[in-house]
C-alpha cells in the first residue's frame, strides 16, 4: 500500500473487509507477520492496533494472529469498502 494513504484509515477499513470475508468462509485464525525493513518501519504496529495479538518472534520477524471467535475487526470511521463479483 501507498505511503501517501497509510495513516488515512484504507488500511484499517481493507484489512477489516478481508477479515470478514474470510470468516464468512469459514476461516477460524489469520495469521500474519511483520519483518522489520527500513521502508516499512511507519507500520511497526499496525498488526496490533488493528486489534492482532502478538503469538511469537522468530528472530526479526514477529507473527500476530486474528481469531474469527473472538478477536474484534478492523474498522474505518471514514472509508467504506465495497465488494464486487
Amino acid at each position: 500500500m501507498s505511503c501517501r494513504v497509510i495513516g488515512r484509515e484504507v488500511e484499517a477499513a481493507f484489512l477489516g473487509a478481508l477479515l470478514v470475508k474470510l470468516r464468512e468462509r469459514g476461516v477460524k485464525t489469520v495469521s500474519a507477520s511483520y519483518i522489520p525493513t527500513e521502508k516499512n518501519v511507519i507500520v511497526v504496529d499496525f498488526y496490533a492496533q488493528q486489534g492482532l495479538t502478538k503469538s511469537r518472534s522468530i528472530g526479526d520477524e514477529t507473527i500476530y494472529e486474528w481469531d474469527a471467535d473472538s478477536s474484534p475487526l478492523p474498522v474505518s470511521t471514514y472509508v467504506e469498502t465495497l465488494w464486487h463479483s
